[in-house]
């Protein structure tokens, strides 16, 4: 079946159980919606992403966020999405010092 249209997708898979997350891309912008008892995640850009603006008629535009991939990882019938950033920004960084005080 072909499916053109919002119109056309969301009766074929709404209700359906087995659908755990709907997970798609290529909009350049990292998305969480909850739509029809479905969550969708739309995974970011490795490149540039699209500028957010909630604004309907909003000018398109872009700008160099950092990159970012969504991950996911299936384990023990759970789904696990993480959003990972691209990128080096200063490595690991401890909470709490040698002595086991927490740093402010």
């Amino acid at each position: 079946m072909l499916m053109r249209a919002e119109e056309d997708f969301w009766p074929v898979v709404t209700g359906q159980s087995q659908i755990l997350q709907i997970a798609c891309g290529h909009v350049h912008r990292a998305i969480e919606v909850f739509k029809n008892g479905i969550p969708v995640s739309i995974c970011p850009a490795s490149g540039h992403q699209v500028t957010l603006d909630l604004e309907p008629d909003g000018e398109p535009s872009f700008v160099m966020d950092p990159p970012a991939v969504r991950i996911f990882r299936w384990t023990g019938g759970e789904l696990i999405n993480h959003l990972s950033f691209i990128g080096d920004f200063g490595g690991r960084h401890p909470f709490f010092d040698k002595n086991g005080n927490l740093i402010d």
